[in-house]
């Protein structure tokens, strides 16, 4: 009979089934509606206090700045001998 792994431990001591255990992020994640809502309030806050509204090549510019960051940030993260985060390609 395989072990119970670390997921299925925690549910347990919380009193909950491994089924709605992980579950429970669904709950508070966004839906896409959602999102694009608060990166519109986001967006709008420099631009009501000093004027700054980036144009769509602007922000696709900062976009993918943003995204090369990210991607150098994950590069840098040392990875743990056969921990999920050593099976992700970082080419």
């Amino acid at each position: 009979m395989p072990r119970p792994g670390p997921a299925a431990k925690t549910a347990a001591a919380e009193g909950l089934s491994l089924r709605a255990y992980l579950a429970r992020p669904a709950d508070t994640l966004l839906t896409p509606t959602e999102r694009a809502e608060r990166a519109e309030q986001a967006r709008a806050v420099p631009n009501a206090s000093n004027g700054c509204a980036p144009t769509p090549a602007e922000q696709d510019d900062l976009d993918a700045e943003l995204d090369r960051r990210q991607t150098q940030g994950m590069k840098d993260v040392p990875l743990q001998r056969g921990g999920w985060l050593s099976r992700i390609d970082h080419g």
